[in-house]
């Protein structure tokens, strides 16, 4: 299990610095658990929210499998 967070933003395009700065705040949370010996599956949640009006509020949710060789 894990979880994690990040505040603030900015844009840039070609190394040039966007003058477009926002508040925004992303938290995650994941849990993996092993199936077998040689496989695992990761469940994790991404939650986006910004306080301004040129940003997007997301919300997505991640499956994945992995197998090891």
């Amino acid at each position: 299990m894990s979880a994690g967070y990040g505040i603030d933003g900015k844009s840039s395009i070609n190394g040039t610095t966007a003058n477009d700065s926002r508040r925004v705040f992303v938290s995650a949370l994941s849990l993996g658990m092993p199936l077998g010996s040689r496989q695992g599956l990761k469940f994790a949640y991404i939650r986006n929210r910004t306080n301004a009006s040129n940003g997007s509020d997301t919300d997505s949710l991640v499956v994945a499998w992995s197998v090891r060789y």
